[in-house]
């Protein structure tokens, strides 16, 4: 199965959208927080979780945690020169993956995820340099947060 989706990044923040059978998705991820915001625009609810550790972009000191990285070349992917490397978790049953890494975007452009519930391939095109405003990053007004029962922080 292809999906299509936009993809916007700036510093340690990501907003996903993507057009799937439910509807539009959308997620927006800050990795300084460590937290995940999925929001659902037709109801306009939103629910947070934990950023996942094992997810295929990690920083390398939360990979060397989880994972041992080795490189295994440089190719060019869609118009990049991409360090290729290859990714074994700890923990064998995560499976592995291969990730071609751009320098000049500081970011993984291809995906290869080899896991439990089969292979999965991410690959970035019609990638634009730009500006990207701040706000798409932030659960936008007149959304209600959703609680669901063991997923987010847990409270104290």
């Amino acid at each position: 199965m292809t999906t299509k989706g936009k993809v916007y990044i700036k510093g340690n923040k990501m907003r996903t959208e993507m057009d799937t059978p439910a509807g539009k998705s959308i997620s927006l991820m800050d990795m300084d927080s460590g937290l995940t915001h999925m929001l659902q625009p037709a109801q306009k609810m939103y629910f947070e979780m934990q950023a996942p550790k094992a997810g295929v972009v990690q920083t390398d000191e939360v990979l060397a945690e989880i994972a041992d990285k080795k490189s295994v070349g440089v190719e060019k992917v869609n118009g990049y020169k991409c360090d290729k490397y290859e990714i074994i978790y700890h923990d064998r049953s995560l499976g592995k993956m291969t990730q071609w890494f751009s320098k000049e975007l500081n970011y993984p452009i291809k995906i290869i995820y080899d896991g439990p519930q089969g292979k999965m391939v991410i690959e970035y095109k019609n990638i634009n340099h730009g500006k990207v405003d701040s706000s798409l990053f932030e659960i936008p007004p007149g959304y209600q947060k959703m609680k669901i029962p063991g997923m987010g922080r847990p409270s104290y």
